[in-house]
């Protein structure tokens, strides 16, 4: 293969914008920031991590809870009207015996 085809490509295009050819110092981003070039990235994520986490933790509980409340509340219906709540089901099933019977 010659010269001339080995250079041309998106070989050269992807080498000149990635993270190893950067130049090593104070880059735009890290002088708004007041850190050394690659610094504020690394202790921003150890800080937004652990609040990613809690937030994750919240959501599961609050999800866990709503969960529990609409199950509650449905076994409730179902225990106060057995004979709607099987007319309701028996329905869906029909409903759904119906679309998916369709060719």
């Amino acid at each position: 293969m010659s010269e001339i085809q080995s250079q041309s490509g998106a070989a050269p295009a992807l080498a000149a914008h990635s993270k190893d050819a950067s130049a090593p110092g104070q880059t735009a981003a890290s002088e708004a920031t007041g850190e050394p070039h690659g610094q504020a990235a690394g202790s921003a994520g150890g800080t937004s991590g652990a609040s990613v986490s809690e937030a994750v933790k919240e959501t599961r509980n609050y999800v866990y809870e709503q969960g529990s409340k609409v199950a509650s509340q449905g076994t409730t219906y179902v225990r106060e009207q057995p004979l709607l709540a099987l007319a309701v089901t028996g329905g869906v099933c029909f409903l759904f015996g119906y679309l998916l019977g369709r060719r």
